[in-house]
């Protein structure tokens, strides 16, 4: 029996013992899992890049493209380049009032020794916000990411019931 503010609450062993589970599945619950082998994250073309770069392309156009950042942005890092790649599929980003284009990219995580898909993802980041001091504004596909946006993880979360 507890005593607080001149009430007195009888809690038993078994309940506070579920509360305990309780609160950790919870807690279990919302935690992000690394169960896929692979991170995601986006980047936003500039403004001129989403038209004339990109949203008036053909599709080989884009692809090549595509294909070329995904080149340079792996050269940044410096990772191999089958450890960071996209397809051409897009969305125009819902965020801001100018048309600007999303990528996603996906990201292989390393073996044993290599750089984390975590570390690639935080490296690419800071490169593409600080770009006017990076390899970043020296690359032709690469000078056409906004500064801005950066290179954002798209977090994965699984839900278990348990």
């Amino acid at each position: 029996m507890v005593q607080r503010n001149n009430i007195n609450v009888s809690i038993s062993t078994s309940c506070i013992s579920c509360i305990s589970k309780t609160i950790l599945y919870l807690i279990i619950i919302l935690l992000p899992f690394n169960i896929t082998a692979n991170e995601h994250a986006l980047v936003r073309l500039t403004i001129n890049a989403s038209y004339l770069s990109f949203g008036y392309a053909s599709s080989d156009e884009q692809l090549k493209f595509v294909n070329a950042l995904s080149s340079e942005l792996a050269q940044c890092v410096p990772v191999p380049s089958q450890r960071l790649f996209s397809n051409v599929h897009y969305q125009w980003d819902p965020e801001v009032d100018s048309k600007q284009i999303l990528l996603k990219f996906k990201i292989i995580r390393g073996k044993a020794g290599e750089m984390s898909a975590n570390t690639i993802i935080d490296t690419l980041d800071t490169m593409i916000k600080n770009g006017d001091i990076t390899l970043i504004s020296q690359l032709p596909n690469t000078s056409k990411l906004d500064s801005a946006y950066g290179f954002k993880h798209k977090s994965t979360y699984y839900c278990y019931v348990i």
